[in-house]
């Protein structure tokens, strides 16, 4: 069995060593004193109920990024300590599958009409594409140095990459399944997501302290936005409600910013867990959640004009990545477990 690491040799803390950020402190990255506002130990969060907890496989020492398919009800899940994509109907409330293989594997996407989970093998430079209903492997693709993110364009039927230990996005065809070459960004680069409306793949930059969008047709950058404030911004989602607002999170000095596509400016920055880390987003409920590596979740009332605090809470050690099922609203955060199996824990709004 592997031993549980350390925060300071965690995957993600190595691929950030790689691009010369080694020196920054632990608190920033989660490992520290939790915020006095969060203290306690109980898995509650204010206007939430907690609904049993569902069992994973275990043990593992690292979850990271999740996608749900709202056609099938299915989160899959991304089980880096144990380098395989976990399946679990949220419906049934068991896990119906498993894809293994892929190595520490970080990001997940979905292109349903292709019936195709994509996941990214960090420690083999791969992208492993699965059929979603047999779960069988059908491709693995080539590509930059230690894949991060991944996003899919069904606008175009392209796959993004983030190279996270290089300067580039790979593209991937998705329905030959192979790589069309890489579009250079810089150092530092962390997740990606595809905004519908917009038609964008946006990717955050660390090092430069950007968010850049892509035009996944063209494979070219169209803007970059400047966000100075933000130390290493990672994880990303897209308002969905047409007021064209990006949520970023900061990764190094726990905030979330509030930036307005059309004119690039930040329009708020707010407070958020240390080490915050994967973003998830509910446009029916118009709520932004932000999981930390310090197992802080901060909630966040995306309705109006101004983004707005409803919640920040610690549910549990290591609770850096959150999902939404869209349909019930559910929210579920995996926990690791160095013994037997897993939990992720789910959240009910009460309204």
């Amino acid at each position: 069995m592997t031993a549980r690491p350390s925060c300071r040799s965690l995957p993600w803390r190595r691929s950030l060593a790689l691009v010369g950020v080694a020196a920054l402190g632990l608190a920033a990255l989660g490992c520290g004193s939790q915020t006095a506002r969060a203290a306690g130990t109980s898995a509650s969060l204010t206007g939430y109920t907690r609904l049993p907890s569902g069992s994973l496989p275990g043990p593992t020492y690292r979850w990271d990024y999740q996608a749900f398919d709202p056609a099938t009800s299915r989160l899959y899940l991304a089980d880096l300590g144990q380098s395989q994509v976990v399946v679990f109907d949220t419906r049934a409330q068991r896990v119906v599958g498993l894809i293994k293989g892929v190595g520490s594997v970080h990001g997940i996407a979905l292109a349903p009409e292709l019936h195709l989970v994509l996941a990214t093998a960090t420690t083999t430079n791969q992208v492993v594409a699965a059929d979603t209903e047999s779960l069988a492997v059908v491709a693995t693709i080539g590509v930059g140095e230690a894949p991060n993110g991944i996003a899919y364009a069904p606008s175009s039927r392209m796959v993004f990459v983030t190279d996270g230990a290089g300067m580039g996005d790979t593209v991937i065809s998705a329905t030959s399944l192979r790589s069309l070459g890489e579009v250079r960004l810089g150092l530092g680069i962390g997740n990606t997501i595809y905004d519908p409306a917009g038609r964008t793949i946006y990717v955050s930059l660390g090092n430069q302290r950007q968010l850049v969008a892509l035009d996944p047709s063209s494979h070219l950058v169209h803007r970059r936005y400047a966000l100075p404030g933000c130390q290493w911004p990672h994880g990303i989602q897209i308002d969905q409600s047409g007021r064209h607002r990006a949520f970023v999170a900061c990764a190094f000095n726990n905030r979330l910013e509030v930036l307005d596509l059309q004119s690039g400016k930040v329009l708020q920055t707010l407070s958020t867990g240390n080490g915050p880390d994967v973003v998830a987003l509910d446009p029916g409920l118009h709520r932004l959640y932000v999981a930390s590596n310090s197992g802080i979740l901060a909630v966040y009332d995306t309705s109006g004009l101004r983004v707005k605090e409803m919640a920040l809470a610690r549910v549990g050690a290591d609770a850096h990545t959150v999902g939404v099922d869209t349909l019930t609203h559910t929210v579920y955060l995996p926990l690791d477990s160095s013994s037997g199996s897993s939990t992720l824990l789910e959240f009910r709004p009460d309204r």
